[in-house]
């Protein structure tokens, strides 16, 4: 059984991994709409009486590296604050400060009651590079790094 704080800790990443899904969509960085393919690694530290509650292997799955696909639409481009703001909608703490796009580069911080996360990327029309770090405020820090690439047009 999980414990409330590996609860808190899955609900930190998914609020960031939520957070990073909704950046993708950033028109301002003049990504091609299509199929892109996502590829994500994270480093997790959790103090060490956290880690002896977790079952087995799960830190380590959680590290392991992820592959997915999206599709990334016109309509998606066109709607980027909404998009945002729906993909945080589990946690109305959430605020997006010092949002800042300058060229291929994009920055914010998404600060939350209970976690703040740094976002840095960098984007070309097909394509793009990413960190985020996280840090709640049990002490948990988690850095993601990811990559996409366009693939192709969207299935029909």
């Amino acid at each position: 059984m999980h414990s409330p704080r590996s609860a808190g800790a899955a609900r930190a990443a998914a609020l960031t991994a939520a957070v990073t899904c909704g950046a993708l969509y950033a028109q301002t960085v003049n990504l091609k709409p299509g199929m892109y393919e996502f590829v994500s690694t994270s480093q997790v530290t959790l103090p060490p009486e956290m880690q002896n509650r977790l079952p087995p292997g799960y830190l380590e799955r959680l590290q392991k590296p992820r592959t997915q696909q999206r599709c990334i639409t016109d309509a998606d481009l066109a709607q980027v604050s909404k998009k945002l703001s729906e993909e945080r909608g589990n946690d109305p703490s959430c605020k997006m400060t010092d949002h800042t796009v300058s060229g291929d580069k994009v920055k914010f911080v998404m600060q939350c009651q209970r976690a703040t996360t740094h976002f840095e990327g960098t984007f070309s029309s097909d394509s793009f590079k990413a960190v985020l770090l996280s840090t709640t405020d049990k002490g948990q820090k988690m850095t993601i790094n990811m990559s996409g690439r366009r693939i192709g047009g969207c299935a029909k």
